[in-house]
């Protein structure tokens, strides 16, 4: 479903620290804690506040629970900052629907009746994922294909071409 067909938007408010903007930069990812697991499942966006300001709005591609780590990681698709906007009249009217209550000290879950609240803010430049471990890996497609044909992953090459 396109974001132009929803009605409403599922949103989290949570504190970060410098670590989590960090690590949302290199591994396009973060963790959400004090979420039940099935609470994550149609999030849309998380605006990410140091202490209780909105700093980055992220838009969320997926929810996962890796095998390796167990916890639950939200994997973001983009990122726009609200820094050096935040109290403008446009960041007011497309977050402070939903801003209303957060204090910072629990994550907050609402619904917002639109996407408009990733309409505001400059996009952040994320830094390309150079060991990407998911879907898109070469080196875990090589492996994939190994055991389907049971040979080595070194036996693999995997070549990729275009003709536009």
């Amino acid at each position: 479903m396109d974001m132009e067909d929803k009605t409403s938007s599922k949103v989290a408010f949570a504190r970060f620290g410098t670590t989590d903007f960090q690590r949302v930069l290199d591994e396009h990812s973060l963790n959400l804690s004090g979420i039940a697991l099935n609470e994550l499942v149609g999030l849309d966006f998380v605006v990410m506040c140091g202490g209780h300001i909105p700093e980055w709005v992220a838009k969320v591609e997926e929810v996962v629970l890796p095998k390796s780590t167990g916890t639950c990681e939200v994997r973001l698709s983009e990122v726009r900052s609200l820094v050096g906007i935040w109290g403008t009249k446009e960041v007011n009217d497309a977050i402070n629907e939903t801003y209303y209550n957060f204090d910072g000290s629990r994550t907050i879950l609402t619904e917002y009746p639109s996407d408009r609240i990733f309409t505001v803010g400059n996009p952040v430049q994320l830094r390309a994922k150079t060991d990407f471990r998911g879907a898109l890996s070469l080196e875990l497609a090589a492996q994939e294909v190994a055991a389907t044909y049971r040979v080595k992953p070194s036996q693999v090459r995997i070549t990729i071409s275009s003709e536009v």
